[in-house]
């Protein structure tokens, strides 16, 4: 049964049971068909009805070739959408950094400015209409051009 790795004696509750068997020791099974299934996966070997009737199955699975070619498919039909999903998250990724790099130089372009126009002793209010600035981040630019006067 599955246990939780952090706490072995705590069962994870998915209602699951694993049986692991070792093909090789057959000879050693004491149920016969549990000995005869081992056979067959381990040699191909067929030796009572159900590994005939799996063998039967197996045999017809393996020679349709359609149902190789679905599979083939397939496989190309989910490696192309792991290619497309892929390359949109890139895309995406790709604008979304083009945006916020943009947002970015736009911003520090509009800090510039306005540390220019403090420079020049521009008023508070006509700074704000032309940069956008919010009031708060102008009146910041300010005080820490003071300060730096001061210096």
């Amino acid at each position: 049964t599955n246990r939780c790795k952090e706490k072995n004696g705590l069962q994870m509750g998915d209602l699951t049971e694993n049986i692991f068997l070792n093909a090789t020791a057959a000879d050693k099974a004491e149920d016969k068909e549990l000995a005869a299934f081992l056979r067959y996966v381990n040699d191909n070997v067929v030796t009572n009805a159900f590994t005939k009737a799996l063998d039967k199955e197996a045999t017809r699975i393996r020679n349709m070739d359609d149902w190789r070619l679905r599979i083939m498919t397939l496989e190309m039909e989910m490696q192309d959408r792991e290619r497309r999903i892929g390359k949109r998250e890139h895309e995406k990724g790709k604008a979304e950094g083009l945006r916020e790099g943009e947002a970015k130089g736009k911003l520090e372009s509009a800090r510039g400015t306005a540390t220019e126009m403090l420079l020049a002793d521009e008023p508070v209010d006509k700074i704000i209409k032309y940069t956008k600035l919010p009031k708060e981040e102008v009146e910041a630019l300010a005080a820490k051009l003071a300060k730096n006067r001061k210096q």
